[in-house]
């Protein structure tokens, strides 16, 4: 079953338990920040390429037992649009953004992550924001990014902050945006042979430290949202910006 971990297997699935826990209480408080927090700790004692899936994995798993209660906050047919562009922007990722300097397009969209949640925290809206063009581009944007670094989030969190005055619907849209990014993850990943069998071992005895972090996660959302919740989402999209410009100075000292 632990073929894939070290001869410390049990000091090493307790590892992989504390940074599930972590990663799904701050997932299910704002919607998002799962894989950022996770894939950096699961690479530690997995191979890139299964921190990545086993990710993917616990995110779908989570999503098929809680989305219906998402679905009531923000129905599905308010994402249509959002969705349908970030699997065009998805193609377009792969096909045109890994011919230009991804490092340079990295610091570029961390950079404006960064300055977006600066902005984001001096404003919010007042009334429910709808427009198909900041919808598109929300959904291009984030497909984009997807297709070229696997990092989908920052372009969406962005438009959830700033047209969504609604903690629930905020987090209940990027619940189902990031559900549907990890379905289409989890099936590229089956059709390419990277679901293994000792993945899907340790995908069945970390399910449930997933289920109780998203009970913690989601009980201080029900006791806290409605007055942290702008502020910590705001703040981890500014982390990620960082970490994103901070791993491109990393990998040029390396």
């Amino acid at each position: 079953m632990f073929e894939l971990l070290p001869a410390t297997s049990l000091n090493v699935l307790i590892a992989l338990w504390t940074i599930i826990l972590l990663a799904s209480v701050l997932r299910a408080f704002t919607g998002f920040g799962f894989a950022l927090c996770a894939v950096p700790g699961f690479s530690l004692f997995l191979p890139a390429t299964d921190s990545a899936v086993l990710s993917v994995m616990l995110t779908l798993g989570i999503s098929i037992l809680t989305i219906r209660n998402y679905v009531r906050e923000y129905p599905p047919k308010s994402m249509s649009l959002i969705l349908l562009m970030a699997l065009l922007g998805t193609v377009a990722g792969n096909q045109v953004l890994l011919q230009i300097d991804q490092n340079l397009f990295r610091i570029l969209v961390g950079t404006i992550v960064i300055f977006a949640g600066l902005f984001l925290s001096l404003y919010r809206p007042k009334t429910q924001i709808r427009s198909r063009f900041l919808e598109a581009n929300g959904g291009l944007f984030a497909g984009l990014m997807n297709g070229a670094f696997a990092i989908p989030g920052p372009p969406i969190i962005i438009y959830a902050m700033f047209a969504e005055p609604e903690p629930n619907r905020s987090r209940a849209m990027l619940m189902q945006f990031f559900a549907a990014a990890a379905l289409l993850g989890f099936l590229s990943f089956s059709f390419s042979g990277m679901v293994h069998r000792e993945l899907i071992s340790i995908f069945l005895l970390c399910m449930p430290v997933m289920i109780t972090g998203n009970y913690i996660g989601s009980a201080f959302f029900d006791k806290h949202g409605d007055r942290s919740y702008r502020v910590v989402a705001i703040s981890s999209s500014i982390f990620i910006g960082a970490v994103t410009i901070a791993s491109v100075l990393i990998l040029d000292l390396q």
